[in-house]
Formats: structure tokens, C-alpha cells, sequence
């Protein structure tokens, strides 16, 4: 079982080395900078516009303060306020956490780049595709996110809740493939990865004992 999570945080890294430069999850991102607007057959690494945007609007107290009172007016019933959330490289998970709380708060991170005073954040607005490209990609991940909270309930995880779990996650990736051929390159990346070391897993015995 200890080799699961490594095994789930490898095939994520795979996944999202399909689709933004992993680079850019490390250090403050500084000198990383979007292109200004997405246009027709040009795509942009949406995961690090999400990403620099929420450390942008985190790093400074007045304008984090600015955020979360725009929060506050698009959702009047929303208790607790939620803020955005920062990712870390040496966590997927957080990354996954990032950009779900990032389209929860969509429609206020919305409002508040729409602001004049926020006019030089332009390059972080996002069209309805590229949205859209954050969603599916919450979506490949939340099955991994799922297969890691079950296991992280238990006091004592075996092998043999390592296993079932595993084939559950490649058969909702198959699933979401077939659904979504688009996503089948950047799935089969995080696939394969299981794969591989599920085929040296088969092969011991101590697979054998623990089914």
C-alpha cells in the first residue's frame, strides 16, 4: 500500500505535464506571464493563468481584502467566506484543490477582474472554453482525489484496499475516455503510469496473498 499514493502522484505529474509546464508550480512564478488574450487555435496553460492569478490576488492583504468582499456580495449566504487556495508543488492534490475552489468562485474572480482598478489582470480573464478546460481537468483529477481519500480514512490501509482502488481509478479514467475522447491523450498519460507498476504488482506474491 505505502508505494500507492507515490505510484497515484506519479500518473497525476504525467497528466499534468500534458497540459502546463510544470515549472511553473515552483517559486513565486514571477517572470511567468499569459498571453494576453486566448484567440482560436491557440491554446494557453490555463492551470498556471488559475495558478498565478490566485497567488497575484493572495499576495497582497488590500487586495485579497478586495476579493473576499466581492465574495462576499456574489454569494450573500455564503458562511464561511471561502478564499482561493494556493497549490504546492510537491502536493498534486493541492492542485486539484486549487483550481475546484477556483471554478467554485468563479463568478466572483469573474466580477472582480471585470473592475477597472483590476484592468492590468486582463490577461488572466478566461473565456467560457478555457473554463471549461479547468472543469474537465478537475474532473481527471477528482478520481485520483477520491482513491486517496479512501484510502487516507483508514487507520491501517492494506493491500488489499490498495488494489480495488487502483482498478477503480483506471476504470473511471477508461469510463471518462470513452466519454471524452478529447481527454484520452492527457488520461492515458496518468493510465499508463498505473499500469506499469500495477503489471510488477500482479506478478509478486504478495499480491496473490492480499486478493
Amino acid at each position: 500500500y505505502r508505494c500507492f499514493p507515490h505510484i497515484i502522484h506519479l500518473s497525476v505529474t504525467a497528466i499534468l505535464a500534458c497540459v502546463t509546464d510544470l515549472k511553473n508550480a515552483e517559486g513565486s512564478m514571477s517572470q511567468w506571464e499569459p498571453t494576453e488574450n486566448a484567440t482560436e487555435g491557440i491554446q494557453r496553460d490555463v492551470i498556471s493563468i488559475a495558478r498565478v492569478l490566485v497567488r497575484t490576488i493572495r499576495a497582497s492583504g488590500l487586495r485579497r481584502e478586495e476579493f473576499e468582499e466581492v465574495v462576499g456580495q456574489v454569494y450573500p449566504d455564503m458562511r464561511p467566506i471561502l478564499e482561493l487556495l494556493r497549490d504546492m508543488p510537491i502536493r498534486w492534490s493541492s492542485t486539484y484543490l486549487m483550481l475546484q475552489r477556483v471554478l467554485r468562485l468563479r463568478e466572483a474572480i469573474e466580477v472582480f477582474l471585470a473592475h477597472p482598478a483590476n484592468a492590468i489582470f486582463d490577461k488572466y480573464k478566461l473565456p467560457p472554453a478555457e473554463w471549461g478546460s479547468l472543469e474537465e481537468m478537475v474532473e481527471i483529477l477528482e478520481y485520483p482525489h477520491q482513491a486517496q481519500q479512501v484510502l487516507s480514512m483508514e487507520t491501517v490501509p492494506s493491500l488489499a484496499m490498495a488494489i480495488p482502488a487502483m482498478e477503480a481509478l483506471l476504470f473511471q479514467w477508461e469510463a471518462l475516455s470513452a466519454k471524452k475522447p478529447h481527454l484520452s491523450p492527457m488520461i492515458l498519460a496518468g493510465h499508463a503510469k498505473i499500469c506499469e507498476y500495477y503489471a510488477v504488482m500482479r506478478r509478486s506474491k504478495t499480491y496473490v496473498f492480499a486478493m
